[in-house]
C-alpha cells in the first residue's frame, strides 16, 4: 500500500508542527522521516496512522482518502519507542492481543491464533520465550515483542516511532540490521521515524529530512549525502564543519584560511560546508601555517584533529587511526578541503 500526504499542516496553538507538507511513500518501501527534535517528524507520522487530524491537507492509502478514518480502519500497526507491552500478560498474550480484540466476525478461531502467534515469535527469532513476561526479557527483546504484536494484524502500513530509541548502541545497531532483513522479507510498507543519521542511511530506501515542519530533502541515502540541497541538510548528515565567508577573487576568506568556490561572486557571503573526512591538515612551516592544532581525540577507528584557524573558527578533521600522525597538540598546519559545498549565508 502507499501512502501520500498532500499539503498536511498542523498547529498546536501558536506553533507550527507541519507546515505544508507533501510526502509520497511507494508501495513495500522502507522510508525514514528523518530530523532533529521539534522537526515534525513524529507529528508526520501520527498523522499518518490517523492518532492526529491535520488541520490542512488530506492521507492517501493506494489513492484512497482516509483524512477522515480513524486508526482501525486504516489497517495499521503501529511500534512506540517505549514498547507500550502489557506488563501483566506473557509474550504469547502480548502478541496475540490485536487478534483478540477484533470484532467477532473477523476473530480468528483460537487454533488460527495460535499458529500466529507461534508463526511470529519464530520471526522475530524469540521462540521458547512465549510464557515469559516483559519484565524478563531485554530491551531489544522487547521491542522484537512490540513488532510482531503490531505484525500479528497483517497491517498494510507498519509505522515506528524511533523504535530503537531507548537501546544502547550495540543493540540498536543489531536490531536495525535485523529490522532491514525483516522487511526484505515481508515487504510491508514501512515507515520509520529517527533521529539518528547513522540508522536512517543504513536501512531505509528513502530519506525525508525534516527541519522546522518542512521537508529539507527527500531522497535516497547516496543522494542525500552526496547532494545536499541546502546548508541544514549538509550539516545535519555526517560530521561537517559549517562555515561563513566573503568571496573574493574565487576564493572564500575564513580567518587566514582561503579555499577556491565556484559559482560564488565576489563580495558575496556564503557558507561552506565540509566533511571533516574531506579536511587535509598537514604540517607546515610557520610562513605557509595558517591553523594551529587545539586538540587530538581518540575515536577509535579514526582521530579527530581540531584546528584554531587565525583569526577564524576551529574546524575538525578526521583521519584513519593508522595513517601517520599528521601533527601534535599546539603544532603549525596549513588546512585544505578537497570536497566543500557553496550556500547563500543567510
Amino acid at each position: 500500500m502507499s501512502i501520500e500526504a498532500i499539503g498536511v499542516t498542523k498547529r498546536y496553538r501558536a506553533h507550527h508542527a507541519l507546515r505544508d507538507v507533501t510526502v509520497r511513500i511507494e508501495r513495500g518501501g522502507l522510508v525514514a522521516l528523518l530530523g532533529p527534535s521539534g522537526s515534525g517528524k513524529t507529528t508526520l507520522l501520527r498523522v499518518m496512522a490517523g492518532l492526529e487530524a491535520p488541520d490542512a491537507g488530506r492521507v492517501l492509502f493506494s489513492g484512497r482518502d482516509v483524512s477522515a478514518s480513524g486508526v482501525a480502519e486504516r489497517g495499521v500497526g503501529f511500534v512506540f519507542q517505549h514498547y507500550a507491552l502489557f506488563r501483566e500478560m506473557t509474550v504469547f498474550e502480548n502478541v496475540a492481543f490485536g487478534l483478540r480484540v477484533k470484532p467477532r466476525k473477523e476473530r480468528p478461531s483460537e487454533e488460527t491464533i495460535r499458529a500466529r502467534v507461534h508463526e511470529l515469535l519464530s520471526l522475530v527469532q524469540l521462540e521458547g520465550m512465549a510464557q515469559r513476561h516483559p519484565s524478563q526479557l531485554s530491551g531489544g527483546q522487547r521491542q522484537r515483542v512490540a513488532l510482531a504484536r503490531a505484525l500479528a494484524v497483517e497491517p498494510q502500513v507498519l509505522l515506528l516511532d524511533e523504535p530503537f530509541g531507548a537501546l544502547d548502541a550495540k543493540v540498536r545497531r543489531q536490531l536495525r540490521a535485523w529490522l532491514r532483513t525483516l522487511h526484505d522479507e515481508l515487504h510491508v510498507t514501512t515507515v520509520l521515524v529517527t533521529h539518528d543519521q547513522e540508522e536512517a542511511l543504513e536501512i531505509a530506501d528513502r530519506v525525508v529530512l525534516m527541519n522546522e515542519g518542512r521537508v529539507e530533502q527527500e531522497g535516497s541515502p547516496t543522494a542525500l549525502y552526496d547532494a545536499p540541497a541546502t546548508a541544514f541538510v549538509a550539516s545535519f548528515l555526517g560530521d561537517v564543519n559549517v562555515l561563513e565567508g566573503v568571496v573574493e577573487n574565487g576564493a572564500i576568506a575564513i580567518g587566514a584560511l582561503r579555499l577556491p568556490v565556484v559559482g560564488a561572486r565576489t563580495g558575496e557571503r556564503v557558507r561552506i560546508a565540509v566533511r571533516a573526512g574531506d579536511l587535509d591538515v598537514a604540517p607546515a612551516d610557520d610562513g605557509d601555517a595558517h591553523a594551529t592544532i587545539s586538540r587530538i581525540a581518540d575515536l577509535g577507528e579514526r582521530i579527530q584533529l581540531e584546528a584554531t584557524i587565525d583569526g577564524g573558527p576551529t574546524v575538525r578533521a578526521h583521519v584513519p587511526r593508522h595513517a601517520p600522525r599528521a601533527a601534535e597538540r599546539g603544532s603549525r598546519v596549513r588546512i585544505d578541503a578537497r570536497v566543500q559545498r557553496v550556500y547563500p549565508a543567510p
